[in-house]
């Protein structure tokens, strides 16, 4: 998982510094860079899986959309410094820093200038890359102590993308591999969209996509204990009305998401076209809770379109997710229902500074203040019945 974050000049992030636990929550104002947060992070993953082009081309931005518009002296640079704590099968885990510096070229194209994986424990250089080191620009380190040296080249992904292609990497490299496999299984659902859910798609995937438009196609292939699972989480937040989750083919291939549900004696079938906004959520959020590997999920407004009533055991539901599969889970939202069933130490505030604009973080549990009325006060009673000035200015004053 992702333990630290600092991040310059990209967005509203500028020397902004994040901790993150196993399952975080982002709250603060709207422009309070929360969005910014969970797309810096996606960035860092899907540098490992793709150009960089291709984190833009999912937000259908320009690359000088991604930087910042405070920094004091106009710069093309973006600079990501964050440590990670990755979960290994034999119970151990492996902690390590990786550092990232990229350029936004005027033809709107995206270099990699530097590059960085160090082992947090044995001060170990995994991996290093310079743009301007001749004759070799990148440095790996082997499993037996040697190095491999790849000649000069141009990047526009880190460095992570080009490597661990094929079995003999794997072997040769495991520390770094480890690390990939773990960004490659760790997906952003900041755009969950009910209108694709609701799209018929074919074809087999592996997970349901940023928007979930491959909810379908997912569903589909599930294995029955994976589906039966599902349908036991759905339960449980829904009631025993939902006696099923399938999908009906529409064409010949292709198909669309159907919820069968028992009222009496009397069985309906729901075509994904009737159900609610926030049912699909629903669905979409419990499918990806039966995600295995290892991996970091991304959610923008985790209460979006969902009932509060049913915050409790979502929260809950997510929280096993965690402990259950080895994985982290970063949310943002602004229900304070929903707030009310998280732990002080999991809720990241941010705020906006303002004599700089930047976006500045707190955990709430650790200003004194918060700490006292959390001992008779549920997290969300307290951000509802304080400003976020008056949370920023208490934790400002705890750390003048």
């Amino acid at each position: 998982m992702i333990t630290k974050l600092k991040t310059v000049n990209f967005r509203a992030l500028h020397n902004t510094d994040i901790r993150f636990c196993d399952f975080t929550v982002l709250v603060g104002n709207n422009a309070s860079g929360k969005s910014s947060v969970i797309q810096a992070i996606d960035f860092l993953i899907t540098s490992c899986k793709a150009e960089f082009s291709a984190f833009l081309e999912q937000r259908d931005l320009e690359a000088s959309d991604i930087l910042s518009l405070l920094s004091e002296t106009i710069s093309n640079k973006i600079s990501f410094y964050s440590e990670w704590d990755i979960w290994q099968p034999e119970g151990t885990s492996l902690r390590l820093s990786w550092e990232m510096e990229i350029e936004v070229m005027e033809t709107g194209d995206i270099h990699l200038i530097h590059e960085l994986i160090t082992d947090l424990d044995s001060k170990e250089t995994l991996l290093s890359y310079d743009s301007s080191r001749k004759p070799h620009c990148l440095t790996v380190a082997e499993a037996d102590g040697q190095e491999r040296n790849y000649p000069s080249l141009t990047l526009t992904s880190s460095s992570l993308y080009l490597l661990l292609r094929n079995e003999n990497d794997t072997t040769s490299l495991p520390k770094l591999t480890s690390f990939k496999n773990f960004l490659v299984n760790s997906y952003s659902y900041n755009v969950l969209s009910p209108e694709e859910m609701r799209q018929s798609n074919r074809g087999q995937v592996k997970f349901i996509g940023t928007s979930g438009r491959d909810l379908s196609a997912y569903i589909k292939g599930m294995a029955p204990e994976t589906k039966e699972s599902l349908l036991s989480k759905l339960r449980t937040l829904l009631g025993n009305t939902v006696t099923d989750i399938k999908t009906k083919t529409v064409n010949p291939g292709w198909s669309k998401v159907e919820a069968v549900e028992l009222y009496g004696n009397n069985r309906i079938t729901v075509s994904a076209r009737n159900m609610s906004d926030g049912m699909l959520r629903l669905i979409a959020i419990i499918t990806i809770s039966e995600y295995k590997a290892p991996s970091l999920i991304l959610m923008d407004e985790l209460e979006n379109g969902i009932n509060t009533r049913h915050a409790e055991q979502l929260v809950k539901l997510l929280q096993n997710t965690c402990k259950k599969h080895h994985q982290q889970i970063i949310v943002s939202t602004h229900s304070t229902v929903f707030l009310d069933y998280f732990q002080p130490q999991n809720i990241v505030m941010l705020f906006r500074d303002c004599a700089t604009g930047y976006t500045k973080s707190v955990t709430i549990s650790d200003i004194p203040n918060i700490q006292e009325l959390c001992e008779y006060m549920f997290p969300g009673e307290i951000i509802l019945n304080m400003s976020n000035q008056e949370i920023a200015d208490a934790f400002l004053k705890t750390n003048a």
